[in-house]
């Protein structure tokens, strides 16, 4: 069983852009973007991201408009060799561009999509989306790299229980 599929465990781990307020409306996470992302419909749909300076992964690595490239790469389906659960949303993307500098990302559709809020709802390290070989079999049994308020500290797999503690290199509110 692939323990590091638990969206329960993997919403502590992994950034989420988007958090649901009381009413389930997606609202801009502040601890991985630093403002609300701007939206351009006409001519063409375009999402600009502006990463918090703070945002970095585990292993050190800052969290940059790479990681949104290469997330959308592994999962358009344009690639046959990412064994992807479905290209929902990223087979809707035209481009994912360096913006003014490596924390601002561009998105561009092919056409209007509304659902744009969930496309990056968990973003993923570029460093396992490069891969095929990565992105498919990298994270089973243990996330390669986290960006989070809490760590791994350790796995049971015969209990199959995941233990989190705080992570030591967060740059937001701790955890409760």
């Amino acid at each position: 069983s692939d323990v590091c599929s638990s969206d329960l465990a993997m919403f502590s781990l992994i950034p989420r852009l988007f958090i649901p307020d009381a009413a389930g409306t997606p609202i801009w996470n502040p601890d991985y973007l630093a403002s609300e992302p701007t939206l351009v419909t006409e001519p063409t749909q375009v999402v600009t991201y502006n990463i918090n300076p703070k945002a970095a992964w585990y292993d050190g690595a800052s969290i940059t408009w790479e990681d949104f490239h290469w997330q959308w790469r592994a999962s358009n389906g344009t690639n046959p060799a990412y064994q992807i659960a479905s290209s929902s949303g990223y087979s809707e993307i035209e481009s994912v561009e360096r913006g003014r500098d490596d924390r601002e990302v561009i998105v561009t559709f092919k056409n209007n999509y509304a659902d744009w809020q969930a496309i990056f709802y968990g973003v993923y390290p570029a460093s396992t989306n490069k891969s095929p070989e990565i992105f498919n079999e990298g994270w089973k049994g243990r996330p390669l790299t986290t960006a989070g308020p809490y760590k791994v500290e350790s796995i049971d797999q015969t209990s199959q229980t995941v233990t989190l503690v705080r992570n030591e290199k967060w740059w937001g509110d701790p955890g409760k």
